[in-house]
């Protein structure tokens, strides 16, 4: 794979594909900067593109820095406005603000996540729940 990349840098697919594989290996800062170079090298086709963000996202959260958790968190919040029908969006970026305590916003996120999910499925029970949850703690804080 590096080779690979030695030979043909701008393949974007490339380096996304090698940041996964660090990522796999634990190499997470790196990981961080070659996804962010795949996003530099796609003059903004990336920053619409929900699943990247979101993968993007999760990535920068698990590094433990604390500029890359408000990294990540633009992203989640990203992915949800690039995608307004991502089932998957709206809800990691409620799981994210739920995760961090903002339980205000975890409950927007969602009660917009509750308008794409079937009226009487599972989730969207579970997913008023959570709403009902975080608007008690934002509450209580």
């Amino acid at each position: 794979m590096v080779r690979f990349l030695k030979e043909t840098p701008d393949d974007l697919r490339a380096l996304i594909s090698y940041s996964r594989y660090l990522k796999t290996n634990g190499r997470l800062r790196e990981a961080v900067e070659i996804l962010d170079k795949a996003f530099l090298q796609s003059e903004g086709k990336f920053e619409n593109d929900s699943d990247l963000l979101l993968e993007r996202a999760f990535l920068l959260a698990s590094t433990g820095s604390e500029a890359d958790f408000l990294r990540a968190e633009q992203d989640f919040v990203k992915a949800a406005a690039s995608d307004p029908g991502s089932i998957n969006a709206w809800n990691s970026a409620g799981e994210w603000f739920w995760r961090i305590g903002k339980y205000d916003l975890a409950a927007d996120y969602w009660t917009h996540l509750l308008s794409l999910l079937p009226k009487d499925s599972t989730d969207h029970k579970k997913i008023s729940f959570l709403i009902d949850e975080a608007k008690e703690r934002f509450m209580s804080q």
